[in-house]
């Protein structure tokens, strides 16, 4: 029933109860008492003043009024309604005697308090027996509640119509190809541009699949949705489809993934199918250029006998590939943990192993380390290197080390062997050189009493080339100790400034083609080894005379920072490109397209920075090509 009709009968309702009572010849006083009973709100208004002849309890109570406004007009005895339409309306009807009806709604006070509510009215005009318009008869009903709920009803509605916009949006312009399948028969409700380019020039919009399958067009998956259909599950679907190029007359082969999802209804059932196409043509590549690229990978580790490992931080696991597993006497079937495997290094080693383990973690760096292990099945012993990188979870806690090793046994033995030679050699070397060095200094002494100006300085330059020589052999035979981890620091307190001083003064005595400078803030004293640290600043001078043209400056400072001192040696000479500053220090690494004539086995600086770390200092240089260099070495105080 709409809203007119219902107007309509509360109007004939009231008309018709007013005739039935004027029948039974009741007063006025009686008619209007039970006029009063009545639950639909009326009023009588006459005269185009709007004048309130009578109106019931409930009109009264819509007005937030009392009897006492009959007589008064509309707008006198409800002052809330002046500046609403209500008056104009009213005189509308007397004039044009045509009826007005709606609903409305209207500013009140009730019960004290001001108020808006939605009524639904009707203004029928009365005539007389001429046809002349005497009164109006105002009905109304409140209907505020019915007018809130559609209104809340209608704001769904337009909620439901944007999220049903944006959705369509979404579906057309996703960039995956989507269908939505209606039916048992499986109906193409909808599909988006993506999935329609698939079969270009295809019409699919309101047909079957098993009407386009017989069109020609092969869908090779109604099996499929059937069984969605029925078991409510999602399948999967690959799919190779020659897809015509937009830019290119060929077409071209792609690779899709088909994804069938039930489309269910609020109780559950199923009644259509959402059919999802990813491409994955690329991910099926980059999958065939990853297996290309291990098996690569395995090729290359089984030509360089590398080992690879796995050692689970959380489970102490150890995985182990069968390279691994033969270095270490384990056959292919037996169970190791991480601490297992630990045990079969070396006692000597093995507490520098693990600290470094434990660096590599804490720090998330590259564990690298040598040692010397037991075999578990009792063959040879063997020197491994392991190189290995710890990897974490998203709080930073460790999860795992993966790490490669090879086996460098023979290597390692064959410096052993070397090490071994050059120390027999060295000794054996030095015992006639050290006796030579002596009768050659009895010679001088003869000499320099005798005046012999001619055989002096041919047995000083015969001196210092001995010096030269059992330098150099007691840097190899230092390079063999360090090798062997047999070098012996023997740490005494002395004023360093008196030790570079005494190395210079020496200098100066021997070589006159440089100047020397030497720089001091006052007395330094240190804890350290005195011969080795005086071997070190030996070599940088010597170094620095070697590479820098005679005449130039070589200049020394020695001063205190913070808790440590700082020695440095800086020339003008050749200086070392940036590419040879990073090997520099590296065993017998020599600079290439130097003076070839300048002597030397790239031993010296190598001990000089071994020297430095066994007394937990640092060396390292400045340099500028062209321009010079400066070599600093820092030691602690204490």
């Amino acid at each position: 029933m709409n809203q007119g009709t219902k107007s309509s009968m509360v109007c004939w309702s009231i008309f018709k109860l007013i005739y039935i009572l004027m029948q039974i010849s009741l007063t006025d006083q009686q008619l209007l008492k039970i006029l009063d009973t009545c639950e639909e709100a009326y009023a009588i208004y006459t005269t185009r003043d709007i004048i309130i002849q009578t109106a019931n309890k409930a009109m009264l109570q819509f007005w937030g009024v009392h009897n006492e406004v009959f007589g008064m007009p509309l707008e006198l005895a409800v002052p809330e309604l002046k500046g609403q339409p209500f008056n104009q309306m009213l005189q509308a009807v007397f004039d044009t005697g045509v009826d007005d009806k709606g609903i409305i709604p209207a500013t009140t006070k009730i019960k004290g308090i001001l108020q808006t509510n939605y009524y639904e009215y009707s203004y029928n005009a009365v005539r007389d027996d001429n046809g002349d318009i005497y009164a109006i008869l105002h009905t109304a009903r409140d209907v505020t509640n019915q007018v809130s709920n559609e209104k809340a009803l209608s704001a769904a509605e337009t909620v439901a119509d944007v999220q049903r916009n944006r959705l369509y949006s979404f579906f057309m312009q996703a960039p995956v190809g989507i269908a939505i399948l209606d039916g048992p028969e499986f109906t193409f409700e909808l599909l988006n541009p993506i999935f329609q380019s698939l079969y270009p020039g295809k019409i699919f919009l309101g047909k079957k699949v098993s009407d386009v399958n017989k069109e020609g067009d092969d869908l090779p998956f109604l099996s499929i949705l059937e069984s969605v259909f029925h078991s409510g599950d999602t399948q999967e679907l690959e799919l190779k489809i020659n897809v015509p190029q937009l830019t290119q007359p060929e077409t071209k082969d792609l690779f899709f993934n088909f994804i069938f999802q039930a489309r269910k209804k609020g109780e559950g059932s199923v009644d259509g199918i959402l059919i999802f196409a990813f491409e994955i043509t690329e991910i099926l590549n980059a999958q065939k250029e990853l297996k290309n690229a291990q098996k690569l990978l395995t090729l290359g580790i089984d030509a360089s006998d590398i080992g690879i490992w796995k050692a689970n931080m959380i489970s102490n696991e150890l995985a182990m590939d069968p390279r691994i597993r033969s270095l270490h006497g384990l056959s292919q079937d037996q169970q190791v943990s991480f601490a297992d495997a630990m045990q079969l290094v070396s006692d000597d080693d093995r507490p520098r192993v693990e600290a470094s383990l434990k660096n590599a973690v804490s720090t998330k760096g590259i564990f690298r380390e040598h040692y010397w292990i037991n075999p578990a099945d009792g063959t040879r012993p063997r020197w491994l290197r392991s190189n290995g990188q710890a990897y974490y979870d998203m709080e930073g806690n460790p999860l795992y080390i993966v790490g490669t090793t090879i086996d460098f046994t023979e290597q390692k033995e064959d410096d052993i062997r070397k090490n071994n030679f050059i120390s027999m050699t060295s000794h054996e070397l030095k015992t006639p050189l050290t006796s030579l060095n002596g009768y050659l200094q009895v010679l001088q002494k003869i000499a320099r009493k005798s005046n012999d100006t001619f055989t002096l300085p041919i047995l000083d330059k015969s001196v210092n080339q001995i010096k030269k020589m059992i330098s150099l052999i007691n840097g190899f035979l230092n390079v063999s100790r360090l090798e062997s981890g047999k070098i012996n620091i023997e740490k005494t307190k002395f004023d360093i400034t008196d030790l570079v001083n005494e190395i210079t003064q020496e200098s100066k005595a021997i070589l006159t083609s440089h100047e020397i400078i030497f720089s001091v803030e006052g007395e330094i004293f240190i804890t350290a080894d005195h011969d080795k640290i005086g071997q070190v600043v030996d070599n940088l001078i010597s170094n620095a005379i070697k590479y820098s043209k005679s005449g130039s400056v070589i200049e020394i400072r020695c001063l205190v920072i913070d808790d440590k001192v700082q020695v440095s040696v800086s020339d003008s000479g050749i200086g070392i490109k940036p590419n040879d500053q990073k090997n520099i220090f590296s065993r017998f690494y020599r600079v290439e397209n130097y003076n070839s004539s300048i002597a030397g086995f790239g031993i010296g600086l190598y001990l000089c920075d071994e020297i430095i770390k066994c007394h937990k200092g640092k060396l390292w240089l400045e340099s500028e090509f062209g321009k010079g260099s400066t070599f600093y070495f820092t030691l602690p105080l204490r």
